[in-house]
């Protein structure tokens, strides 16, 4: 994780806003006027919540901006509460991964139709970000 002024924050980054992971889709900055310094203006979505948080910064505020990282995996196994057991592409494995609420019934789907399929294979897209890590999207590849 890496600290950013908030004067140097654009659309599409990904900053820490109310503790919780956010890619920015509006950033305004103010001038600097005669009494005050300038005040940058964001808008973020939540990345594993979809929660809009709006929050003002003075353009010298250090904000933290997280490192993401995009894998993909095959699912071993789901237990009773929805959490998958993943081999990933590169060989490790992931344990206790949570499934994102607007594709989790299509994915525990999927994983029924394809955990007995010979021809084909389910491979999640897995999303880390700040100690988290989700499944976020998936794609069905013939072997």
């Amino acid at each position: 994780m890496e600290l950013v002024e908030a004067s140097q924050i654009k659309n599409g980054d990904c900053i820490i806003l109310n503790n919780i992971p956010c890619k920015i889709v509006n950033c305004h900055h103010t001038v600097e006027g005669k009494h005050g310094a300038m005040k940058v203006h964001l808008t973020g979505i939540g990345i594993f919540n979809k929660k809009k948080i709006n929050k003002i910064y003075k353009g010298a505020d250090k904000l933290n901006k997280p490192q993401i990282i995009h894998q993909e995996g095959q699912i071993i196994s789901i237990d009773e509460d929805d959490y998958l057991t993943i081999l990933l592409n590169t060989g490790g494995q992931e344990y206790d991964v949570r499934i994102m609420e607007d594709v989790k019934e299509r994915i525990l789907d999927l994983y029924q139709k394809y955990s007995e399929s010979q021809n084909q294979i389910l491979y999640l897209t897995l999303l880390t970000c700040w100690e988290e890590t989700w499944v976020t999207s998936h794609r069905v590849k013939d072997q």
